[in-house]
């Protein structure tokens, strides 16, 4: 997870004769990341550092953004639910569910 955490593979080298490694790579990162934070039973610690990590690689991924809001919340994290949540707002406006309550629930 720590490597995977640093963000997607090559970002910033990204040339016409590597871009099918570093799509490749990029793709395997987020099916690995997706099933790891549909396990059942997982340690919510490593669910909630797989959907960080997948929003990394998939900045947008309303889901993902969805469930993890929902999971800090829930698991009685309000404040920290409530600064993620502004976060994505602010960082992919339109991705985003439109109000925190509707994103909660």
């Amino acid at each position: 997870m720590n490597i995977i955490g640093r963000g997607p593979f090559l970002h910033r080298n990204t040339y016409p004769w590597n871009e099918h490694l570093h799509l490749e790579f990029n793709d395997s990162v987020v099916d690995y990341l997706s099933r790891t934070c549909q396990l059942p039973g997982i340690d919510l610690r490593l669910r909630l550092q797989a959907m960080e990590n997948l929003l990394l690689y998939e900045p947008g991924r309303e889901e993902t953004i969805r469930i993890l809001v929902r999971t800090l919340y829930h698991e009685g994290h309000h404040s920290q639910a409530r600064s993620r949540y502004d976060h994505y707002t602010r960082s992919y406006e339109s991705a985003v569910p439109s109000s925190f309550e509707e994103c909660i629930s």
